[in-house]
């Protein structure tokens, strides 16, 4: 990894974890100002500006920020460092939408981001540049196809579950609203786990196709890759526009984001067949147990800043 590209790919993640943060904000704020608005006055989400700007935006830092990210860096960097978005999106949803944020929260976000720290130094191979041969070679592999069936497993069952709560539940009932956004928020950090593994594994084709003069797109599991990669990062946004909808940033990404971190490390360090130590595991499972820690502060039952005297941060002026 040469310095030029470590230093682009470090520019590009951070950029684009504020710009995704600030997209998240705006997207919760569109939908915390609709629902001020009489039953009879509003309007779907996806015809809404202040939305569509959220969204667009989000989307153009996943895109295109995320790409050039995943061209210069090892994914066991880089999902670390959406610690970064954490922290600019508890910021920003307190500016814009008045999310609860108070000195408890910030401990929180700390241990997220101290965690996600470990798991990157305890984590980190290296990697190298892989063939559509030789991903299918590790694809194949039991450890990396029993992580998948597991993953495939869990969505499936969360899926089930979520239709079930939202069918069956009183759909304006706050417990009912908040359980429905945190199953969405798993769904989707599950989902980008999944697309992020797949989006490394197609920069580094491009990258072969590119600069090694050797076309990795003829094949059809190049095909069949980009397909996933399409289907993936939809079902994601979608998920996670639905947790944003139903409850606050500040639990919804922080939920989504440990999820996203600890499927995210395994698909990387058994699909790349990292060859890690039994301190480095157990330094990795130390972080995850932290970031783990930060999120169930993070999602604790928030109550009435004045009624119980906790002090609330002061992001914005009134």
């Amino acid at each position: 990894m040469n310095l030029v590209g470590f230093a682009v790919g470090l520019v590009a993640a951070i950029s684009t974890s504020v710009l995704s943060a600030l997209g998240i904000a705006l997207q919760r704020k569109s939908h915390v100002d609709e629902e001020e608005k009489p039953a009879d006055e509003r309007t779907a989400y996806v015809t809404r500006p202040l939305w569509l700007l959220g969204f667009g935006l989000y989307l153009a830092c996943q895109t295109f920020g995320a790409s050039i990210a995943l061209g210069q860096l090892p994914t066991l960097i880089l999902a670390p460092l959406g610690s970064i978005q954490l922290v600019f999106n508890a910021i920003f949803a307190s500016m814009l939408s008045g999310d609860p944020f108070d000195q408890t929260d910030i401990s929180a976000t700390a241990l997220v981001t101290a965690g996600a720290i470990i798991v990157t130094v305890a984590g980190y191979t290296g990697e190298q540049a892989l063939s559509i041969s030789k991903q299918i070679e590790l694809i194949q592999r039991k450890p990396f196809v029993t992580l998948q069936v597991a993953v495939q497993c869990i969505t499936l069952i969360l899926l089930a579950t979520l239709l079930f709560v939202t069918a069956r539940g009183p759909r304006n009932n706050p417990k009912n609203q908040q359980n429905r956004s945190l199953l969405s928020a798993i769904l989707a950090g599950t989902l980008q786990a999944e697309s992020f593994i797949a989006g490394k594994c197609a920069i580094e084709l491009v990258k072969l196709t590119i600069f090694g003069h050797d076309n990795q797109f003829g094949k059809l599991g190049a095909l069949v890759l980009l397909l996933m990669i399409i289907v993936l990062a939809v079902s994601n946004l979608f998920f996670f526009s639905e947790a944003l909808r139903l409850g606050s940033a500040v639990l919804c990404y922080p939920v989504c984001y440990c999820v996203f971190i600890i499927i995210s490390f395994l698909d990387s360090v058994i699909f790349f067949d990292a060859d890690l130590s039994a301190m480095k595991i157990a330094f990795s499972a130390a972080g995850a147990l932290i970031i783990l820690a930060g999120v169930l502060i993070l999602s604790r039952p928030k109550r009435d800043s004045q009624a119980s005297g906790d002090e609330t941060l002061p992001l914005v002026s009134k």
